[in-house]
């Protein structure tokens, strides 16, 4: 039960290709808009910061390759469940790997929001975005996509584990909560977004809200002239 379902088919061959090219065109697209020079903004992209379209149109087409990816395995979990693959709940690791599908669906959608003005504005089709409210929609994208690395590559490591050990997890009751605890994690690290740029604007707009004091600044040491 541990692995049986563990890597569950996701459409035919044809669709996988689709999908991956469309990931692969994103890619490559957005890797050219950094090595020409016309996105030196790379990850901190922040309005109003303005990076080349291209920048942002190959981190939309990632994205939306990566999604029908999710919206297929969603349809096969589906379609498993009705032919009754399995008895009872899905194994583990399937877990843990809707886990991090459902983290990337919240993920992809939180980018969607932010990175299309974005692209829009860079053609000049908008002509302004708020740019106090931009970091907190950005680090839902951000913040949550680490949460989805922590879910597969957990999955994967059980995997790993059963297969090539024959091990098994000594309560699956737990791993099952700590994937959970995954989830919730990725959902509230879009709250904290803000937060870990205390000495920005917005950072002390909402701490004085919450009667917290943000981190003091550490000044940098002074280098001597002629080091």
């Amino acid at each position: 039960m541990l692995v049986d379902l563990a890597v569950v088919p996701a459409g035919d061959a044809e669709d996988r290709v689709d999908r991956f090219l469309l990931m692969l065109a994103g890619i490559i697209i957005n890797n050219m808009a950094v090595l020409n020079g016309n996105a030196s903004v790379m990850m901190t992209s922040y309005v109003p910061m303005l990076a080349n379209p291209n920048f942002n149109l190959g981190l939309i087409l990632f994205a939306v390759g990566t999604l029908l990816g999710c919206f297929v395995f969603l349809g096969t979990l589906v379609i498993s469940k009705e032919e009754k693959t399995n008895e009872g709940s899905i194994p583990l690791v399937t877990f843990g790997a809707l886990t991090a599908c459902i983290i990337a669906v919240f993920t992809i959608a939180s980018g969607a929001i932010i990175l299309i003005p974005t692209y829009l504005w860079s053609l000049g089709y908008i002509n302004n975005i708020d740019a106090a409210n931009y970091p907190l929609v950005w680090w839902a994208l951000g913040h949550s996509s680490q949460q989805i690395n922590v879910a597969a590559h957990v999955s994967v490591w059980y995997a790993i584990a059963a297969i090539v050990f024959g091990a098994r997890p000594l309560s699956e009751k737990v791993s099952r909560t700590v994937f959970f605890l995954y989830g919730g994690s990725g959902s509230l690290n879009i709250r904290t977004g803000p937060f870990g740029f205390c000495g920005s604007g917005i950072g002390r707009d909402i701490f004085p809200l919450l009667r917290l004091k943000p981190l003091p600044r550490i000044p940098l040491p002074q280098v001597a002239p002629g080091i």
